[in-house]
């Protein structure tokens, strides 16, 4: 499982993808074709927090999984103006077809405060 860091402006906007490699018989990392799979994504002010400040998941839309082996992450901006500055943690788990889970990604989002609102209400 690997970490990545990141960081969100609070009140932005954001997409990103997340290529997903596996390794196949000849020991070379491939894509890994998602598209069967459910994926879910918590984001929590500590891993011991029982309620999530967002979820984003392949059923309300917000993560897509391609063919070409990526995760498509999108934040939207009333989600994000609700998050907390300063550092949440978050994880991601695929269960595919035959109900595997498999946690492929965790790390910290660090958010940065919004200064700008209401400009173009």
């Amino acid at each position: 499982m690997n970490r990545y860091d990141f960081e969100i402006c609070q009140g932005s906007d954001l997409r990103f993808q997340i290529a997903i490699k596996t390794v196949a018989q000849n020991g070379r990392k491939e894509p890994f074709s998602c598209v069967d799979c459910r994926a879910a994504m918590q984001i929590k002010t500590s891993p011991y927090t029982s309620g999530a400040v967002d979820t984003l998941t392949t059923e309300n839309g917000r993560i897509k999984c391609t063919e070409e082996g990526n995760l498509e992450l999108s934040f939207t901006n009333a989600a994000t103006e609700q998050y907390p500055p300063g550092n949440l943690v978050y994880d991601i788990r695929l269960t595919n077809h035959a109900g595997e889970v498999r946690k492929i990604l965790h790390g910290r989002i660090h958010v940065i405060a919004e200064v700008t609102r209401g400009v173009f209400s």
